[in-house]
This record gives structure tokens, sequence and C-alpha cells, in this order.
């Protein structure tokens, strides 16, 4: 096989899967934006521009249909 046709064939290939990846990654990035969300309050801020879990911190939600229990204990952690 000709050096010609195996380069043309590489950058044939790499290029398709730039673009499978570009169109895939801005399909996911706009659905993100499109598609409401759920924010759950679980963290504060701390100086210095970080964030800790919520103390003491127990509720109950949804998530894709099943029911989510949250538990955070006194030192902000999730197990007990």
């Amino acid at each position: 096989m000709p050096l010609k046709t195996v380069i043309f064939a590489f950058v044939t290939a790499v290029l398709s899967l730039t673009g499978i990846l570009l169109v895939s990654e801005g399909g996911l990035w706009l659905a993100s934006k499109l598609l409401p969300g759920q924010e759950l309050s679980m963290f504060r801020s701390k100086p210095g521009g970080s964030y800790e879990l919520i103390p003491n911190l127990k509720f109950d939600t949804m998530a894709d249909g099943r029911p989510v229990n949250i538990t955070i204990n006194s030192h902000g952690m999730r197990w007990k």
C-alpha cells in the first residue's frame, strides 16, 4: 500500500473522530443547558472560595423517579 494512501487514511480517521467528539460534546453541553436539573443545597461556602457539606443535614428527594435519603452527620460527613 502506498505511503500516501496510509497517511490519507490516518488523517481521515483522526478528523472523523475529532468531528464526532466535537458534535457529541456540543450536544451534551446543549442538553445540559436546556434540560432542567435539580440542585440540592448541601454545601456552604468557606473563606477562601472552597465549600463544605452542611452539618446535621437530613432530607429526602427523588432522583430519576427513585427516592433518595441524604443524611450528613455533625462533622459534615455522609457516614455515621
